[in-house]
């Protein structure tokens, strides 16, 4: 093979292209550390097959597809990839048993490395997302999202600790009407169950709405306690009032 070498023991071997026309000067340097870039208020480019795939403009901010990067929102132009038309997109690829993560980090030791966290795990197939070093949302594969718990049992479960554990408030600001609304596509009975339970002793209340009547129950069997009808007709104690 055939090889250039340079050298200079005071700074280092320089390579330098030059166009005193624009004052361009494109270097490759060896000191204690290797160096190609512009020695001028120019950006870098890296063209393929002569079309520019990447560019690093004079801010530093980096292009993939992009020749203008500096020209997207301030607070997120360091690296701008994709193009004005098309489909465009990012791909973490992990092995089948691994994870990819995308983290938000304010320091380089313990959590503050990943203060903040989106994450893909392929062994079990779940998403979880996390603030303040910890997870605080998962989606587990049969898409049970679970807020406060890893392991989601129904739809949508949550389970926090502090004042307001594991609350779930609805509201807006807007004079028309907000809550929660409980919606079954098929033709057939339906049920929705809002119940209270304490797991210590398997005590629970609970409402239940179904086609053409509402139940209460209370007491560790679910026992049910009153009874409105579809003719509005209440009963306490019993399962047919007239």
């Amino acid at each position: 093979f055939t090889a250039l070498t340079v050298q200079n023991n005071t700074y280092g071997g320089i390579v330098q292209v030059k166009d005193d026309t624009v004052d361009l000067r494109l270097q490759i340097q060896a000191d204690t550390s290797g160096r190609v870039g512009t020695h001028s208020n120019h950006p870098l480019r890296f063209d393929v097959n002569s079309t520019e795939r990447m560019r690093i403009d004079t801010s530093g901010n980096v292009g993939i597809g992009i020749t203008s990067p500096s020209s997207y929102n301030s607070g997120s132009d360091n690296l701008v990839v994709g193009g004005t038309s098309g489909d465009n997109g990012i791909t973490i690829a992990t092995g089948t048993t691994n994870g990819g993560l995308l983290a938000f980090a304010d320091g380089t030791s313990g959590n503050a490395a990943y203060r903040g966290y989106i994450q893909y795990d392929h062994n079990t197939d779940f998403l979880a997302v996390g603030s303040a070093g910890s997870e605080r949302m998962r989606i587990d594969s049969s898409g049970n999202v679970g807020i406060g718990t890893s392991a989601p049992l129904y739809a949508a479960d949550i389970k926090t600790s502090g004042t307001n554990n594991g609350q779930l408030r609805v509201g807006g600001a807007s004079t028309t009407a907000t809550g929660l609304l409980f919606e079954q596509t098929n033709s057939g009975n339906t049920t929705a169950n809002i119940q209270n339970s304490y797991f210590a002793t398997s005590a629970s209340a609970s409402l239940s709405i179904k086609s053409g009547f509402t139940t209460f129950h209370t007491g560790t069997s679910g026992t049910e306690r009153m009874r409105i009808d579809s003719s509005g007709n209440v009963g306490i104690g019993i399962t047919s009032p007239s």
